[in-house]
């Protein structure tokens, strides 16, 4: 099976396996997420795949139960302090870390969440361990970002791939010329005087909602947009192009995403002290609420 890998093409990529075909056969284009899933499959190996969201809230009790750094935190937003030290615990992990920290917040994060759900980074060392002693099975794994770039875990992956017979191959993207008087292009200098030629827009609105909006109907005032490129889309730039015309761009969205769900990370946010003027204005700005 051959793989063509980025750390962004688990939220779609274009052109993937078609590239123009009908039908596609033994080539996959994944991102983080995928990446394992192929290769658990391949060796046989069943892991529990948990959100983010799943994580914290089986950490919360303990976030409660033990006294730390991030006490004050918990007291206001026990779900978005375990959340947020899930994230530092997996980073961390990803570098290499295994909990072994004489750092005291550190040694106290790594105490707090040794007994956390299992995520990325702990499905990542239980492949390494059996790639030691089996073989996935991968013909070659094409890199579209620079290997030295990855983080300490996904290299020592591509290492004994490699060592089993997969050839990994880092594919340098060609740059796109532009005119040089574009602002687009101009943008790199060092010193940035812009014409206002329209190739370069900077857009403020109050929110994300406000900006999906806004970028749609811009796009749907446009003559022909056949030459546009969205970049890391999402569902709610998405639900906006829909209701003014546009194609979408199939930005993978969660089952379990809805309304409330947007809105209660805003409310959470008014919990704290001293409260943050642009995430109250995004609250009260919504339209349906």
């Amino acid at each position: 099976m051959r793989i063509v890998f980025d750390p962004d093409f688990d939220g779609g990529c274009w052109p993937g396996p078609l590239g123009g075909a009908v039908a596609s056969a033994g080539e996959d284009w994944v991102g983080p997420a995928r990446f394992v899933q192929v290769i658990e499959t391949a060796l046989g190996v069943s892991a529990r795949q948990l959100s983010l969201g799943e994580r914290a809230a089986d950490l919360v009790p303990a976030v409660r139960a033990a006294e730390g750094f991030w006490s004050a935190s918990a007291q206001v937003d026990p779900f978005g302090t375990a959340r947020r030290l899930l994230e530092w615990h997996d980073v961390l992990a990803l570098g290499g870390s295994r909990g072994a920290e004489r750092e005291p917040r550190l040694a106290a994060l790594a105490a707090l969440t040794a007994g956390a759900a299992p995520g990325l980074p702990h499905r990542l060392r239980a492949i390494n361990s059996l790639l030691e002693r089996r073989d996935a099975g991968l013909e070659s794994v094409q890199l579209f970002a620079a290997r030295a770039d990855f983080d300490p875990l996904w290299q020592q992956l591509l290492s004994l791939l490699e060592q089993r017979g997969t050839q990994i191959v880092e594919t340098t993207l060609a740059t796109v010329a532009s005119p040089r008087s574009m602002d687009l292009s101009n943008a790199r200098d060092e010193r940035f005087d812009p014409q206002g030629d329209g190739s370069l827009r900077l857009l403020r609105p109050g929110g994300s909602l406000a900006a999906a909006d806004e970028v749609a109907a811009w796009l749907a005032s446009l003559d022909d947009s056949s030459g546009t490129l969205i970049i890391a889309s999402d569902p709610v730039l998405d639900a906006a192009l829909h209701r003014y015309g546009l194609a979408t761009t199939g930005a993978a969205g969660d089952s379990r995403d809805s309304l409330p769900l947007q809105i209660l990370p805003l409310v959470l946010d008014m919990g704290w002290r001293p409260q943050d003027p642009q995430r109250a204005y995004e609250l009260l700005s919504l339209g349906s609420s």
